[in-house]
């Protein structure tokens, strides 16, 4: 096969892969605008898996990220914590690239719209959190947690303290190939523990509000027994160990280094895949659902 058969049938395997994607993004868009609930579902699972098998295979063969969609960088006080860039956006659901720093950790929080996330490459540890009462513990218990709302802004609102213990529910490794559903009231925190080794992510959110009320909220344990009257005011006020966090749209040379990066490790996750036997078939791994 001369050059150019070899370009031209890498062409056609782009083309037939960019084709499957439309396919599947706009599958998934119409099975959630159909619903009467609008809500992404966990039984979605096994489509996106196949959007993120596609879109790996398509990048492999020659493929690129849209250079015109925007890359954002989200930092808590001016440490970059995530980089994202969105793949497909409508009223009814938003599919994007997550991509971890090595070595980097969320606050227990929760997020505003149901998600369902695929490791495409590299691992973070996944810990689902639940609130028990003063109700639920023993009454000489000092438990008490800070709990704020995030606004869609980034701002923190000031922190309100409330009786109660956060708890670990569940904790498991987010693996390649692997997907979780994740219901917008369950609180979790991500960490990305590998030195060296960044994470992407395919990450995909519906656009439905569960009702007016329903906000992002972050939280963090405290102890009223071994911490101060000043230690507490400190941290009830705005500038309080969990950071402001803000949105930086990249740009120019910074942009264009994080779409390569992206596109370098889309290109390792579809020869994982096909290694795990997964990319081209029909065997997909058990997703676990996370719900609250």
């Amino acid at each position: 096969m001369d050059l150019f058969q070899q370009q031209h049938l890498t062409l056609q395997n782009d083309l037939i892969n960019y084709s499957q994607l439309i396919r599947l993004r706009e599958t998934l868009n119409h099975f959630i605008r159909n619903r009467t609930s609008k809500q992404l579902l966990a039984q979605d699972s096994s489509l996106i898996q196949q959007i993120g098998q596609f879109l790996t295979r398509f990048i492999c063969c020659g493929g690129q990220l849209q250079r015109s969609n925007e890359v954002e960088a989200i930092k808590n006080d001016q440490v970059i914590v995530m980089w994202r860039h969105i793949l497909f956006d409508s009223d009814n659901v938003q599919i994007r690239l997550n991509m971890f720093p090595a070595e980097s950790e969320t606050y227990i929080h929760n997020h505003r719209n149901n998600l369902i996330s695929m490791s495409l490459n590299g691992s973070y540890q996944h810990t689902t959190w639940t609130v028990l009462t003063s109700k639920e513990l023993p009454k000489d218990d000092g438990s008490c947690y800070i709990e704020r709302v995030r606004h869609s802004n980034g701002s923190l609102s000031h922190g309100e303290l409330l009786k109660g213990k956060l708890q670990k529910s569940c904790t498991f490794e987010h693996y390649p190939s692997h997907f979780y559903y994740l219901n917008c009231q369950t609180l979790h925190t991500v960490k990305v523990k590998k030195q060296g080794e960044r994470m992407m992510s395919l990450f995909v959110k519906d656009k439905y509000v569960l009702n007016k009320y329903h906000e992002t909220k972050v939280m963090e344990p405290y102890d009223l027994y071994q911490k101060s009257d000043e230690v507490l005011f400190s941290c009830l006020s705005r500038h309080t160990s969990v950071q402001q966090s803000s949105e930086e749209v990249l740009s120019g040379d910074e942009k264009n280094l994080v779409l390569e990066e992206m596109e370098s490790l889309l290109k390792e996750a579809f020869y994982s895949f096909i290694s795990r036997d997964v990319v081209g078939s029909n065997k997909y791994i058990i997703p676990r659902f996370e719900t609250r």
